[in-house]
């Protein structure tokens, strides 16, 4: 079977990875709903893809991690990588991409991605999950030898997300854009269908109905708004558990080595990460815990707390 076939196979396979309901539902809303799913899947991954790009490169490894617990979630992107790595000589690929050339005096390193998307997906996927096993310095040392320009990380990390992760993202939407744009299209016929025959409820009674449903509704009748419930915001499901993970991380930082005045710094970070997230503020708690991460590879002081925290705040912004 040649790629264009197989992986056309595996698209099918995919659209068919998806748990029944156990509602009786028309077939309008089984269309909605399939394409509500693949059409955020996507999104969501593009999104997860783009946000790597524009990172600062002191997250960097925590983003990449981020595109790979996307295809996690994601059911159809999940079957895909799961089918498509089956078989997949990784160490091969490897010999074959990661090119080392020397003239005797000077040598240079670059990676030659696959012309075929049969093997340039799975290849990049196995990549990424090589860096989510190794330390921050095994990424670091990847990206000055493949994606060195001047010197700087920064200009690294700019050069691989323009190879790796634009290409990763760019043969997705190619192989699934077909697929959204036909359930695109079959959601807005549905639509129109739908909108052209009035229900039940909303069907002029008789003569003169149509004035009744039309004529506004007069200020003594308009419900007055509802009184708020509450003063104060109420903390986001799951911020207990946040609140938890940030005490045990206090306790980390307190049996380290570093200087105490970094700890109290460290502290005060973590405690205003926690009201951030209190207060549902999730765009502050990101900067707070891209300041921390920084902190705490400076420092040499990353634990794997520090992670759990990552994965609850983003599970929280969900």
């Amino acid at each position: 079977m040649n790629s264009s076939a197989k992986i056309k196979n595996i698209i099918i396979k995919s659209n068919a990875f998806s748990a029944k309901s156990v509602y009786n539902e028309t077939n309008l809303d089984k269309g909605r709903r399939k394409m509500d799913s693949l059409k955020k899947q996507i999104e969501a991954f593009d999104r997860c893809c783009e946000d790597a790009k524009s990172s600062p490169y002191i997250v960097a490894t925590t983003k990449l991690k981020e595109i790979l617990k996307c295809i996690a979630r994601s059911p159809k992107l999940y079957q895909l990588f799961n089918e498509m790595t089956k078989n997949f000589d990784y160490a091969d690929c490897c010999r074959r991409c990661l090119i080392t050339e020397s003239n005797g005096l000077f040598s240079r390193s670059y990676v030659a991605l696959p012309d075929d998307p049969d093997e340039c997906l799975p290849f990049i996927f196995c990549l990424l999950i090589e860096f989510d096993r190794e330390d921050y310095q095994g990424f670091n040392d990847f990206l000055r030898k493949y994606f060195n320009e001047d010197g700087s990380y920064v200009s690294c990390y700019e050069n691989f997300c323009l190879q790796i992760t634009d290409t990763l993202r760019d043969i997705i939407d190619s192989m699934y854009a077909e697929s959204v744009q036909k359930s695109r299209q079959e959601h807005l016929s549905d639509n129109v269908y739908t909108s052209a025959v009035p229900d039940a409820a909303s069907a002029p009674a008789g003569p003169g109905a149509s004035a009744q449903i039309a004529a506004p509704q007069s200020a003594a009748q308009k419900p007055a708004p509802a009184a708020s419930a509450q003063s104060f915001p109420t903390p986001p499901a799951g911020a207990s558990d946040m609140s938890s993970l940030i005490s045990d991380e206090h306790m980390y930082v307190a049996m380290t080595d570093i200087p105490d005045s970094d700890k109290k710094a460290a502290m005060a970070m973590l405690d205003e990460l926690d009201s951030a997230v209190k207060a549902g503020n999730f765009s502050t708690a990101n900067a707070l815990i891209a300041g921390y991460n920084y902190f705490a590879l400076f420092n040499n002081v990353v634990s794997d707390i520090l992670l759990k925290i990552i994965f609850k705040l983003h599970e929280l912004e969900r």
